[in-house]
C-alpha cells in the first residue's frame, strides 16, 4: 500500500503546485511610442473612431504575437475594455458596445507596463481610437467626471489652466462634444 501512496501523494503535490502563481512576475517596461498632436483637428483627423461611453467590463489580458515562430517572447500585451456606447462622435459602427484595447496588463506570469490610464467599470470616457487602440494616451483619452473633462488648454483658448504652469484645464463635456463634432464635420 505504501508503494502506491507515495507516488500518488507526490503526483498530487506536483499537480497542486503547478496551479500556483509564480513567486515573482516578470515586469516588462512599455515600448510603445505615440504620435504627438498640435491641435484637436489633427487628433480628430487621425482617429477613425471617437467614442463616448461607459466602461462595462475589463477582459483578460492577451499577448500580441504570442504564437511567434522565431522563439522570441511576445513584446506587447493588451487588455480589452468593453464600453457601453453613449455616442459615437466619429466612425459610428452602429453597435451599442465598443472594445478599446488598452496596452499593457497582467498575466499569470508577467506584468506589461503601460502609460495608458486604467479605468474601473462604470467610468465614463471619451476615446480617440486608431487601428491599434488608442491614438495617444496623453491627447486621446478623456475621463468624464461630474460632467467635465480635463483637456489640453492650448487647444481651447476659452479654457483656463487648472493651475499656473499647467497644460490642462477643465471643460464641460457638452462643449467638448460640440468642439469634436464641429471639427469632424469640417474634415
Amino acid at each position: 500500500m505504501k508503494r502506491r501512496l507515495i507516488p500518488f501523494c507526490i503526483g498530487l503535490l506536483l499537480l497542486l503546485l503547478s496551479g500556483c502563481e509564480p513567486a515573482e512576475k516578470t515586469v516588462h517596461d512599455p515600448i510603445v511610442t505615440y504620435p504627438g498632436y498640435n491641435s484637436l483637428a489633427e487628433l480628430c483627423d487621425t482617429s477613425p473612431v471617437i467614442v463616448h461611453g461607459t466602461v462595462r467590463d475589463i477582459g483578460k489580458t492577451w499577448l500580441y504575437d504570442a504564437d511567434r515562430t522565431d522563439g522570441r517572447e511576445p513584446m506587447h500585451a493588451y487588455t480589452p475594455y468593453e464600453l457601453d456606447v453613449i455616442e459615437f462622435y466619429k466612425g459610428d459602427t452602429g453597435e451599442s458596445s465598443y472594445t478599446w484595447l488598452r496596452s499593457g496588463g497582467e498575466t499569470r506570469t508577467d506584468i506589461y507596463k503601460t502609460v495608458e490610464p486604467e479605468f474601473e467599470p462604470g467610468a465614463e470616457v471619451v476615446f480617440f481610437c486608431n487601428e491599434y487602440g488608442c491614438a495617444n494616451p496623453y491627447y486621446g483619452i478623456y475621463e468624464v467626471v461630474d460632467g467635465t473633462v480635463q483637456v489640453y488648454a492650448d487647444w481651447f483658448p476659452e479654457v483656463e489652466p487648472i493651475e499656473e504652469d499647467s497644460w490642462y484645464g477643465k471643460m464641460e463635456l457638452a462643449d467638448f462634444r460640440e468642439a469634436i463634432l464641429d471639427t469632424v464635420a469640417n474634415e
